[in-house]
């Protein structure tokens, strides 16, 4: 199986044909990014960030804006419970869709998805269209038992000077269905190695402990020796 994320479904997009699975990388990540991300967790898990917050001034600001626009993020409202920094996968065409979303908030008919991002494009108009945030939306609606009109997604933009942007918008059964047919197609252009004979013996194991070739592949893979 192929892990496949958003930055990878946008390198297949704009690519002719990807012919086997060491063409999918691993995507660096954004240091100053991530570690907001972890101190918001920490904080979500009522856990102490003062000092972190003293020692960053970037964050201690992104940190008090989210919390005067954005209260939901840290309130308990009747009926709802909420996960974060969730990883999600989804099996799929004979890959596995992975995507990670910074907090679900789960109501009696609504699911809402919150991402905050150190980066803010340039067309905020059309931000939720991209691969990201598409495939969040899809995989909730393949995993959970919403309806996609039941599914909204809010993305928090946060900038070093102004206030953070806040871009909302709700799914839909057409914007589901029009990114199945979108995944489909840049799926289409992976062909599968033969993962039997495309590796010696010590990279299958590697392989397998990774994640990438089923223990069926793996076992395959090693040659039988007569006694």
């Amino acid at each position: 199986m192929i892990w496949i994320t958003a930055e990878d479904l946008s390198r297949l997009a704009a690519s002719n044909n990807l012919e086997n699975m060491e063409a999918i990388t691993e995507v660096k990540t954004h240091p100053k990014e991530e570690q907001f991300r972890l101190l918001m967790e920490q904080s979500l898990m009522e856990l102490p960030i003062a000092p972190f917050l003293a020692n960053t001034p970037q964050f201690k600001q992104w940190f008090s804006q989210l919390q005067l626009l954005a209260p939901e993020i840290w309130s308990n409202e009747p009926n709802t419970w909420k996960t974060y920094g969730q990883l999600l996968q989804f099996p799929y065409n004979n890959v596995i869709l992975s995507t990670k979303i910074d907090l679900l908030i789960y109501q009696y008919q609504q699911l809402e998805i919150i991402n905050w991002t150190t980066h803010c494009p340039e067309d905020l108009e059309n931000v939720l269209t991209d691969w990201k945030p598409q495939l969040d939306l899809f995989i909730l609606a393949k995993t959970e038992s919403y309806l996609p009109s039941q599914i909204r997604m809010t993305y928090w933009f946060l900038q070093e000077e102004n206030d953070p942007i806040k871009v909302s918008r709700s799914y839909s059964m057409e914007a589901y269905q029009a990114f199945q047919e979108q995944l489909e197609q840049v799926l289409s252009k992976i062909s599968p190695p033969d993962v039997t004979n495309s590796f010696p013996v010590e990279d299958t194991l590697t392989q397998f402990l990774t994640g990438k070739i089923s223990i069926k592949n793996y076992l395959d893979s090693i040659p039988e020796i007569e006694i």
